[in-house]
């Protein structure tokens, strides 16, 4: 009897073993098509998908290679013929969160996401998302798809079949267009931008010649501490404001006077550091100098050259390096301006030029007295002809008379 026993249990061991193992088997790869779903676990035995069961059966060998001739492309089968559960048809399983902010995002139909899922525009889930979903724009769950976390979303879409585990929210998002020249309006608005800056320029040097040029002299001698002139000329803005301000006087003073100041500073400045950048070009690459309207525009296109670079790469579909070009274009002109903006304060806007020494006063302004023709060189005399006849030497000095006794 105690034989018999002990066999059982050697024969029912390795039996429930086996049970277990089937019965939690992982799928190693799994091949859908329009007539069946065919697996292959671990130890390579395959098996099939039986839809009224709800679950995989062993089947033979043949049915996987068949599969495979087929082909696994899920775009050529019908989703309501094979609709798996997402644990058995989402084989692809990417772990960690999603955060896309210029695509959108799509959840293929064998996809599990183990993590969150962010993007500005569109979601689209197809297969299985573990995770909270946030879109600025619309999430969309289709009939294959499902969701076990939360969705936060301007438009939540839900189609017939698609499940959402999780709460819905749908809420007012802002539209946060990032800049992205991928339309021809967007290029044209940058040449607009650098034709509006070189028309500003040239109107500039043309009515206010000698204030550009003594704030362009500035500039040529000292860029650093114009520099810092400039940031304190930014700073300055708003407390002289509220300074205005409490005063009643000083009202119209601050509504009127102090921002048509300041933009009349900021266009004397950007001529200004366009002709110091134009000279700098013309002077590195051998252009013409002859004329300070051409050195604005040598200035005023190098200025833009980022603007441009920006468009180039967003028509391309750069995104990211197109905002990191108009995040370096905004930056570049700032601290142009500022350096135009210092020279032209500490020149007060252009009509104090910088004393070149002398008494205290003194400058190139002052009088200085005219400066007297120099006299043209004696010529030496000729030398003598050797053909010609020797000069006779000079008659003695006649002494003069005695005077009378």
């Amino acid at each position: 009897m105690r034989r018999i026993i002990f066999i059982f249990a050697l024969v029912l061991f390795p039996a429930v073993l086996v049970g277990q193992g089937d019965s939690g088997q992982k799928f190693i790869k799994i091949i859908h098509t329009v007539d069946l779903s065919i697996a292959v676990d671990s130890s390579g035995q395959t098996w099939r998908y039986d839809k009224e069961e709800g679950e995989f059966v062993r089947t033979r060998d043949s049915d996987w290679k068949r599969a495979q001739s087929a082909g696994s492309d899920r775009r050529d089968y019908d989703e309501e013929d094979v609709l798996l559960p997402p644990e058995v048809r989402c084989t692809k399983v990417i772990d960690g969160d999603i955060n896309e902010w210029f695509d959108d995002v799509v959840i293929e139909i064998d996809e599990r996401i183990e993590g969150k899922v962010t993007s500005r525009r569109d979601v689209i889930v197809k297969g299985l998302v573990t995770g909270d979903i946030f879109s600025g724009q619309t999430v969309t769950v289709e009939s294959s798809g499902e969701v076990r976390g939360d969705i936060v979303a301007k438009e939540i879409r839900r189609e017939r079949g698609g499940r959402i585990l999780g709460q819905r929210e749908e809420v007012l998002i802002p539209d946060i267009t990032f800049p992205q020249i991928s339309q021809s309006s967007g290029g044209t608005a940058s040449i607009l931008v650098m034709v509006f800056l070189v028309f500003i320029c040239l109107i500039t040097i043309a009515l206010a010649p000698k204030y550009v040029g003594v704030v362009f002299e500035r500039v040529q001698e000292e860029v650093v501490k114009s520099f810092f002139w400039g940031l304190l000329g930014w700073f300055s803005i708003l407390p002289l404001f509220i300074l205005l301000i409490i005063t009643i006087v000083g009202i119209p003073v601050a509504v009127l006077v102090l921002p048509l100041l300041i933009v009349i500073c900021i266009i004397v400045a950007f001529a200004a550091i366009s002709v110091y950048l134009g000279g700098s070009l013309a002077k590195r690459l051998s252009l013409p100098s002859h004329s300070r309207h051409l050195l604005g525009v040598f200035g005023t296109v190098a200025l833009t050259l980022p603007l441009l670079a920006a468009a180039a790469l967003g028509f391309i579909g750069a995104e990211v390096l197109s905002i990191l070009g108009y995040v370096f274009f905004g930056l570049f002109m700032f601290i142009a301006v500022t350096i135009g903006l210092g020279a032209t304060i500490s020149t007060r806007l252009g009509t104090r030029a910088k004393p070149t020494g002398g008494a205290p006063g003194t400058g190139p302004q002052a009088a200085v007295p005219p400066a007297t023709p120099p006299t043209p060189p004696v010529s030496p005399p000729p030398p003598p002809d050797p053909e010609s006849p020797p000069l006779s030497p000079p008659p003695p000095p006649v002494s003069p008379p005695p005077p009378p006794t």
